[in-house]
């Protein structure tokens, strides 16, 4: 759920994968993308974020290529996602 802070309005509304559980969630350095893990998919779901409203548009997703996703970081430059 993207939030407004400034009117407290829920602005968007967005599901990573249907009955499925995000267990963490992380931003770009640059503010350019959102990153979801997907617990039960074993997968990390990919978000641009429009930099004028901040609304997602989905890019995609990457499998973790192992079993039972729970954490995951970015790098600091942003090109590897270490997954636990």
């Amino acid at each position: 759920m993207l939030l407004n802070l400034v009117s407290n309005l829920v602005v968007q509304t967005v599901s990573t994968l249907q009955n499925n559980a995000t267990a963490d969630i992380r931003i770009s350095s640059d503010g350019c993308f959102l990153y979801g893990s997907n617990h039960g998919h074993d997968s990390i779901v990919i978000y641009s974020v429009d930099s004028a409203n901040g609304i997602l548009e989905i890019v995609g997703y990457e499998s973790t290529r192992g079993g039972h996703l729970c954490n995951f970081s970015l790098s600091q430059d942003n090109r590897f996602i270490p997954c636990c």
